[in-house]
């Protein structure tokens, strides 16, 4: 082999070096931002929100109750337990529960507010 070889190989050699480098430095960020998102996404997701507020009973169904605030907003709650034998339709209530971000709201506790 000449020496103009020699150097072609090498200079060869060192560009792929510089594109492999290349790559497993996108490979890397692509790894590190989709792990960020991903995280971000779980953190996002899984925010809660606790609330508290008196309400009318107007339905209640299998595991589901049916208000209006006293805003007149209307909500359908999950319950965990079947309580609609301690339930009174028509009736005011303490209610608090929670919701996340995508889910419905899910009954804490239930006080009646009568005096």
């Amino acid at each position: 082999m000449n020496t103009r070889t020699l150097s072609a190989i090498l200079v060869i050699d060192k560009q792929i070096e510089k594109e492999e480098n290349i790559k497993t430095k996108f490979k890397t960020i692509s790894i590190l931002v989709c792990s960020i998102l991903i995280f971000a996404g779980i953190v996002w997701a899984s925010k809660i929100e606790y609330t508290s507020e008196s309400v009318r009973i107007i339905e209640i169904g299998n595991n589901k109750l049916v208000v209006r605030s006293q805003s007149g907003e209307i909500k359908t709650i999950e319950l965990k337990e079947n309580l609609d034998k301690t339930i009174v339709k028509d009736q005011d209530y303490q209610i608090e529960y929670y919701m996340k971000r995508w889910g419905q709201p899910i009954l804490n506790s239930i006080k009646s507010k009568r005096q």
